[in-house]
């Protein structure tokens, strides 16, 4: 378990600088996904031997990297290297959940909607201007909303993709275990995943090419269609309960809502710490604590001596009855 947790934060959480360091769209795509598909790799094997260790610690840590990824989508939400590390970091949090609970089909299921998806919000990012009224204009905007429509549609866990193979499973067995907080609380950040990947798209602006209107490169479109059928998948669930429907369907609508009030809001750190600010006395003073601290600790895991921390906590959380 602790080896897949690794793979799945190992370039999101503490590598993603590379990628602002002047690596090329390809590379940060591989660099990003890689690890994460080794780690899901590992965890279906591991759920599917038997019941999983740490049930509730490892679900805690899920939930934090997802909420962790959104936080970074949004305050990073005009910078597509910085927005596709954070939603790697999501994905870590959302494979392991799924894993954990819905076993190695959910796990796989997760990781294929979350891998295509990510690779395809790369692709369609900086595109160059081309003319409205030109075909070949038409053709690019039609394929980069198409790819926007589907990675979303995956991510929330939509039917007909795989991402709703492996989230409305994981509800299902919530629900079956009697955790509705948990439920809710997934939902709640759903809503925030709808909004950042929507002010994501609204954010890309063509920019203008110098040389004049071109028409996309074919090798690129085609690279997008492969990555939208590969988001497709036949729901393999048979009766999903009107409680997943809704925690399915209520984030994106909520989502889409926040997106369109929010269209115009500055990408400023103030309009994602909003808690933070109006906190006062010692709740803000505990928040910024708090955030100090989670700073310092992954300061220390970056650091020489990060591999033997890593042990340490390893074996604290063993020897923890």
């Amino acid at each position: 378990m602790l080896a897949g947790v690794a793979y799945l934060t190992a370039v999101p959480l503490f590598g993603w600088r590379v990628l602002i360091e002047g690596a090329k769209r390809e590379t940060a795509v591989l660099l990003l996904l890689s690890p994460l598909l080794a780690g899901a790799a590992l965890l279906a094997r591991l759920s599917a031997t038997g019941p999983m260790p740490g049930l509730l610690l490892f679900t805690l840590a899920g939930l934090l990297l997802i909420l962790a990824g959104l936080w970074r989508a949004w305050e990073h939400r005009t910078d597509p290297a910085r927005f596709g590390a954070a939603l790697a970091l999501a994905a870590a949090g959302f494979v392991l959940l799924a894993g954990l609970w819905a076993g190695p089909d959910a796990a796989a299921a997760e990781a294929r909607a979350w891998s295509l998806a990510v690779a395809g919000l790369f692709l369609v990012a900086r595109w160059r201007r081309v003319a409205p009224a030109d075909q070949a204009g038409w053709l690019a905007n039609g394929q980069r909303l198409i790819g926007l429509v589907l990675a979303l549609a995956a991510l929330t866990g939509l039917p007909l993709t795989a991402g709703f193979n492996g989230r409305a499973a994981l509800f299902e067995a919530w629900l079956a275990a009697g955790g509705w907080v948990l439920v809710a609380v997934l939902a709640l950040l759903q809503v925030g995943l709808v909004t950042a990947v929507c002010l994501f798209g609204l954010g890309q602006q063509e920019t203008s090419d110098q040389a004049g209107p071109a028409a996309p490169d074919l090798a690129e479109s085609a690279a997008r269609l492969l990555l939208a059928l590969g988001l497709l998948a036949w729901p393999v669930l048979g009766g999903v309960s009107w409680v997943v429907w809704t925690a399915l369907l209520l984030p994106l609508l909520g989502g889409l809502l926040l997106a369109r009030l929010l269209q115009n809001a500055p990408p400023a750190p103030t309009a994602v710490r909003w808690p933070v600010i109006l906190a006062s006395g010692h709740w803000g003073g505990g928040l910024r604590l708090l955030v100090s601290a989670v700073r310092d600790a992954a300061a220390l895991l970056e650091g020489e001596r990060g591999l033997l921390w890593l042990l340490l906590l390893a074996a604290l959380i063993l020897l923890t009855p």
